[in-house]
């Protein structure tokens, strides 16, 4: 029978631990995967998102590719925010189980959450499905439709993005298309070129707004950190 100290301990460390208490429980749980695998078992699960998001993390940096089931699960959750941090981790650490998810984000695009079908095309887009362009499409014209012009952008630059015109991404987002900045920040990230991170690099130093400038770091750094 597991033991409900293990749980409450590492759920009190994810919401106020110290740095060192999640360094040293990090540790820990490495260790021992088949106790991380029950302890982050029940976080995934806790009421609280905070909890849900950090047991996300966790559990993909400290499983990797045996974080799969559990992430899965995870890319049900009830909250969005959630949702989606989920298939990004899962994208990142076991992309042949996430091909598996693919009818679900389908299913996203056309949703009535905004987040999920924007989500939904990021995902679709590094699992690399060419045959959801489509769907993809039609998303973002339905978004537009419904006012929601960001969901069409997107759609735009994921529509590039799979059909393979990263060079026009980039020169967009050299030249500061102002409007599409985030997405295309985001797609240079996903294409990863030296290019498209130089072009990053000098968005985040000197576009000409903090908006664009923080877009492109975080995008930055993204892509720096699957280089």
């Amino acid at each position: 029978m597991r033991d409900r100290s293990d749980v409450t301990k590492t759920r009190r460390i994810a919401k106020d631990g110290t740095e060192k208490e999640h360094e040293d429980l990090l540790a820990e749980l490495s260790i021992d995967r088949t106790r991380a695998l029950a302890i982050l078992g029940e976080l995934i699960q806790d009421p609280e998102i905070e909890v849900r998001e950090w047991a996300i993390d966790t559990t993909a940096s400290v499983l990797g590719p045996a974080a799969a089931p559990l992430l899965l699960k995870a890319a049900k959750d009830r909250d969005p925010g959630v949702r989606d941090l989920a298939i990004e981790r899962l994208l990142e650490s076991h992309p042949v189980a996430a091909r598996s998810l693919v009818p679900l984000l389908l299913r996203k695009l056309n949703g009535p959450e905004f987040f999920d079908a924007v989500g939904a095309m990021w995902a679709l887009a590094q699992l690399r499905r060419r045959d959801a362009l489509d769907e993809i499409r039609e998303a973002g014209q339905a978004g537009r439709r419904a006012g929601k012009t960001f969901q069409g952008i997107t759609a735009d630059v994921v529509n590039d993005l799979l059909e393979g015109r990263d060079t026009e991404l980039v020169a967009a987002l050299e030249r500061h298309d102002h409007d599409r900045m985030s997405a295309l920040a985001k797609a240079a990230s996903l294409i990863g070129s030296p290019e498209a991170l130089a072009v990053l690099r000098r968005c985040a130093e000197s576009a000409p707004d903090e908006d664009c400038r923080l877009a492109c770091a975080a995008a930055l750094r993204r892509g720096v950190e699957h280089e």
